[in-house]
């Protein structure tokens, strides 16, 4: 079972299977051994539309699920405020040490030149990517 998980995908799939993913309390206190985070929450992430910062369902359920089933559910998000330039420094780079210790593996789709973006909008449009588009950036 796993301590944490990364949703970038969104959708019920992986939360209907929690009790088989996640490692869960079942001792009677309060202790949350594993964390789900999420970019976009239970709504299936459509990328033919921005979804960034929408999705409202997420903010009850981080306190249902820490409550009722014992794990820690979480919204991701990059601050794009100028004062939380340091906190999101800290979260890049805690995901680069995990990374380079090869405890989140990184899965990529393809791989498309900057040049050739619409090739890699296309692919991230179709929703039937196994893994993350790359585009490679050209130097200016």
């Amino acid at each position: 079972k796993f301590k944490l998980i990364l949703d970038f995908v969104g959708g019920n799939e992986l939360l209907n299977n929690y009790n088989e993913l996640l490692l869960i309390n079942n001792n009677g206190n309060d202790v949350l051994l594993s964390k789900y985070i999420t970019t976009v929450g239970d709504e299936k992430a459509n990328y033919k539309k921005d979804k960034y910062n929408t999705n409202g369902s997420i903010i009850p359920k981080e306190s249902f699920y820490k409550m009722y089933y014992k794990f820690d559910y979480e919204k991701f998000e990059l601050n794009l405020n100028p004062n939380k330039v340091e906190e999101n420094r800290k979260i890049l780079e805690m995901g680069l040490n995990l990374i380079e210790q090869n405890l989140i593996k990184v899965v990529i789709d393809s791989v498309h030149n900057w040049k050739n973006i619409s090739e890699a909008l296309d692919r991230v449009a179709l929703q039937h990517t196994q893994g993350k588009v790359v585009v490679n950036v050209d130097d200016f």
